[in-house]
């Protein structure tokens, strides 16, 4: 199906979700996911800004799914939106997402700007689901605050992440 390699109109996979808080998070981060950040950032949608982005949810660890995450830290960094002073950049994923972005950041002398917390799952201590704490501002106001809880989905012999997103109830009642 060639889902790993980006073509003309199709890129690897990166889903990007806007919150309500203003940020972004991103679920996984092919090569190219930068270029159709930027496509998609615009007056009419100014949602996928990659300064605005504070986390990175890994579902497994093939190339098509963080071969983007490198160069998608240095343009982070590279933004004036990001400062030192925010939460660190959140990235959860399988055991081994960390050596792969430390190496490739020090590899290549990236410059980050900002701290990145690092979540790695494997799938004995996640056998029943994991909370990932999202790392919110006291200001937040709770039903603006998030949970993500990562649990093991099968993908052959690789470890593998699926994650659910979870938000407050609302008040009020449904009309039926």
């Amino acid at each position: 199906t060639s889902a790993g390699t980006p073509t003309r109109t199709r890129n690897v996979s990166s889903i990007a979700i806007h919150m309500k808080t203003g940020r972004t998070i991103l679920f996984d981060c092919g090569e190219g996911t930068q270029i159709q950040l930027r496509r998609t950032s615009d007056k009419t949608s100014p949602a996928c800004k990659i300064g605005k982005i504070d986390a990175i949810f890994v579902t497994h660890l093939h190339g098509d799914h963080i071969f983007g995450i490198p160069g998608l830290l240095a343009s982070v960094s590279l933004s004036s939106t990001r400062t030192s002073h925010q939460q660190p950049f959140l990235i959860v994923g399988p055991v081994g997402i960390r050596s792969f972005i430390e190496t490739s950041i020090n590899v290549s002398s990236t410059y980050i700007t900002f701290p990145i917390r690092f979540v790695e799952l494997d799938s004995k201590s996640a056998k029943d689901g994991i909370e990932i704490e999202m790392m919110t501002s006291e200001q937040t106001p709770q039903e603006q605050r998030i949970g993500i809880k990562a649990f093991p989905i099968a993908h052959g012999e690789m470890s593998c992440f699926g994650f659910v997103i979870t938000e407050a109830d609302k008040p009020g009642s449904l009309d039926a």
